[in-house]
């Protein structure tokens, strides 16, 4: 299903980023300028991919990879400018990927509403986005959204986005996944200015956390770490109002020593409370063996 071109409200952001992208970096230029405003305004390569292939992308194989790359998603390169506007009522939350040919990947995405109301923003790092794919929720109540990815590397570090609608009567993919890790994780309460660190073991292939507040807004930096100092990758997530639009993401942690670390940004009057863990666990482990807590 191709993509809702976007309204005129969107195209003007979107012409606002392209001024930025020419006035900050020369090497993109005004005819590739020109060439992604074409783009944006006839929605000729953005919009939700909405098809019958509903398997998650961590269920897929080399050659499912292979296809969603050719087939599904949206090559966004370097300092550049992709939307996707979420017209659907319904449509209450949105699955977002991001992934690479195995080169580092670098990333700010906005949940625009209305003509200038930012209510959700994301800047992303990931080591090698072949291996850790960048996988969250974004939340999309009421009207009027549209998600808007930017590459904000190099023309050399390209990455391939798609985007997944999910109504309050999907159950399919990870349109369930936030609700019943809130249901089944202990919340931890991080209070603001604090570091919060949870170690996996190697059997734990990926893992998944919910941060979320009770209405106030929500500012926090999620890290993997593989040994010190080595980041593998980074989140950056803020919101408005932490109870309506929560972050939820999926974390892939293959090898040993890993470490996710969760910070929050704010001062101590916004606490957000964090639930997390193993959301893919190795064969490796059998029976009892692979249950353990995270204190």
């Amino acid at each position: 299903m191709g993509l809702p071109p976007s309204s005129k409200t969107t195209t003007a952001r979107a012409n606002s980023y392209l001024d930025d992208l020419q006035g900050n970096n020369g090497a993109f230029g005004a005819a590739a300028a020109a060439e992604q405003q074409g783009d944006l305004q006839g929605g000729g390569r953005s919009g939700l991919n909405n098809n019958n292939n509903n398997m998650p992308l961590y269920e897929k194989g080399p050659q499912e990879l292979n296809d969603w790359i050719a087939q599904e998603s949206t090559l966004i390169q370097g300092n550049s400018l992709r939307t996707w506007a979420v017209p659907d009522m319904e449509t209450h939350r949105v699955l977002l990927t991001l992934r690479t040919e195995g080169r580092p990947m670098t990333s700010t995405i906005e949940l625009w509403q209305g003509p200038d109301y930012t209510p959700t923003k994301m800047k992303v790092y990931v080591e090698d986005g072949m291996l850790r794919p960048f996988q969250a929720i974004v939340e999309t109540p009421m009207s009027s959204n549209t998600i808007a990815v930017y590459n904000t590397a190099n023309m050399e570090f390209p990455f391939y986005a798609n985007l997944e609608e999910y109504s309050d009567r999907s159950n399919h993919g990870l349109a369930l996944a936030p609700m019943q890790l809130a249901e089944t994780a202990i919340p931890h309460i991080v209070q603001g200015g604090s570091i919060t660190s949870f170690p996996f073991p190697p059997e734990v292939d990926s893992i998944h956390f919910l941060l979320k507040t009770d209405g106030r807004n929500l500012k926090a930096r999620v890290e993997l770490m593989q040994g010190p100092n080595n980041d593998k990758q980074i989140m950056e997530f803020y919101s408005s109002d932490g109870y309506k639009r929560p972050f939820y993401a999926v974390v892939e942690t293959p090898g040993s020593g890993n470490v996710v670390r969760i910070i929050n940004e704010n001062t101590m009057e916004f606490p957000f409370f964090c639930s997390i863990a193993p959301f893919v666990i190795s064969n490796l482990m059998q029976g009892g063996q692979g249950d353990f807590v995270i204190d």
